[in-house]
């Protein structure tokens, strides 16, 4: 059963590469510097994921994909041990 997946900095990786992934809950999710995915793409792949996730890289993403409203969805992961968040500009307390 694959849980965990890592597709930091793979460029041409698109909203339907992230459709063909269903409702996969994942335990690690690795979302680096992935200019081709919106915002609802990294929202889909948190909230399905909500309850097993441990582990989240988010890194090197536009400010407009990586807000506030994206970390609401992060803040309802209580299994999180890991997130990081390098280069995100558009967050804020």
């Amino acid at each position: 059963m694959l849980n965990s997946l890592h597709i930091n900095f793979c460029s041409e990786v698109t909203s339907a590469g992230i459709d063909f992934l269903g409702k996969k809950e994942f335990v690690e999710l690795g979302l680096a510097s992935l200019p081709n995915l919106k915002g609802e793409d990294f929202s889909r792949l948190i909230s399905n994921s909500v309850e097993k996730l441990t582990y989240l890289n988010i890194s090197f993403n536009g400010s407009k994909e990586v807000s506030n409203a994206i970390m609401v969805k992060v803040g309802m992961c209580l299994n999180l041990n890991t997130l990081i968040l390098t280069g995100c500009e558009n967050i804020s307390d």
